[in-house]
């Protein structure tokens, strides 16, 4: 299986650029890396026309079968408007990353149909800044071994007992704020919204889920899927928003769950999004 290897955000080290590749070898796959993924630039990976030009050669190729982001960071949001233009190749991809990938999960979730993987990046592989079990679950996913199924803890009245199917959209919240007012906002009405976020401040998620309700995102949602908030250097920050999150879960109509090891933590297992999943007995089967 060839999977092609794009940064549409940051850039690394071009020493990573062969780590990675063993890394996806080590997988069982074939990498596929542009030459020129790296290029010295104050923000990004490259410049916006260059990353654009992997995103769309990895999205169009037709003899490989994922695409897997190097690193998250900033900048894929930017290349989404030139990428509507692009006419949707018959042959879906299935797109593995998150964080800033966000803004590619919502495009192809809700623009192209496709479904996509909320997983690690490879930065986090060759760094060891996730526990091994993830990636190994990333690879019986694309092997077809390997269907996720992750424990839910209600956080609400509804959520208690509660059996329920739908496709889930969503990722990081910074990311799901800045869709707002986009063409690819998130609309997650009749569906259920994954939310996860890394080394903000309480006050910060606050005001962004407070924004994201004042816009109405979370409206009519058929739920609420809360993932791993984390804060390594400010643990205090961690015990803040899990209050916070809790107190908005209570009078909250639609069922909230709590699904542990998604987001940015030591364990970052994959999350089909777009897709169909069901809950029954406070487990989620995708």
């Amino acid at each position: 299986m060839i999977i092609d290897i794009i940064a549409p955000g940051y850039g690394s080290k071009k020493e990573d650029i062969a780590a990675a590749e063993r890394v996806v070898k080590k997988l069982g796959f074939i990498p596929r890396i542009p030459k020129d993924i790296f290029k010295a630039h104050p923000l990004h990976s490259h410049e916006d026309d260059y990353r654009l030009e992997h995103l769309i050669k990895a999205l169009t190729a037709k003899d490989s079968q994922a695409i897997w982001c190097f690193k998250g960071g900033y900048g894929t949001a930017k290349l989404i408007p030139m990428l509507a233009k692009l006419k949707k190749p018959a042959k879906p991809k299935m797109l593995i990353g998150f964080s800033d990938i966000t803004a590619l999960h919502l495009f192809l979730n809700q623009k192209w149909g496709w479904p996509t993987l909320h997983a690690p990046v490879l930065w986090q592989l060759i760094h060891g800044k996730v526990d091994a079990s993830s990636a190994e679950k990333v690879k019986a996913f694309l092997l077809g071994k390997h269907a996720p199924k992750f424990a839910l803890k209600p956080m609400n009245e509804a959520a208690k007992n509660y059996s329920g199917s739908g496709k889930i959209i969503g990722g990081n919240l910074a990311l799901l704020q800045t869709s707002i007012g986009t063409m690819w906002q998130a609309k997650p009405k009749g569906k259920f919204l994954f939310i996860e976020e890394v080394d903000e401040h309480a006050y910060r998620v606050d005001r962004m889920l407070n924004h994201l309700k004042q816009a109405g995102l979370f409206t009519e949602v058929k739920g609420v899927l809360l993932g791993d908030f984390t804060y390594k250097t400010l643990p205090d920050e961690v015990k803040k928003i899990d209050a916070l999150l809790k107190e908005g879960a209570v009078d909250f109509p639609a069922p909230v769950f709590r699904l542990a090891g998604i987001g940015h933590g030591d364990i970052n297992d994959p999350l089909v999004l777009g897709a169909k999943a069901d809950i029954r007995k406070n487990m989620l089967t995708l």
